[in-house]
């Protein structure tokens, strides 16, 4: 799932969330019924966001070097620190 389509999916979320609130605040019969049902996309797209994030935040990048920490340069003392 691309990182689009879980922000679609979180907007949707967000929307039966408000749908369920109002529903159930205007017509408390019909909310309690609807509410179970409008809650799973909103859990769907939480739960790929969260799966979205451990999965980017496992990846590690490799520590670049700069040109300016190269021997040298004048801020070589600057990169040592």
């Amino acid at each position: 799932m691309c990182l689009n389509d879980v922000g679609v999916a979180l907007i949707v979320g967000g929307a039966c969330y408000l749908v369920g609130l109002l529903a159930v605040l205007l017509v408390p019969d019909v909310g309690e019924t609807i509410n179970g049902f409008v809650t799973i996309p909103s859990a769907i797209a939480e739960i790929s966001m969260l799966l979205y994030l451990l999965v980017t935040g496992v990846r590690s990048s490799t520590p670049r070097t700069t040109l300016s920490c190269l021997r040298g340069s004048p801020v070589e003392q600057a990169c040592s620190l």
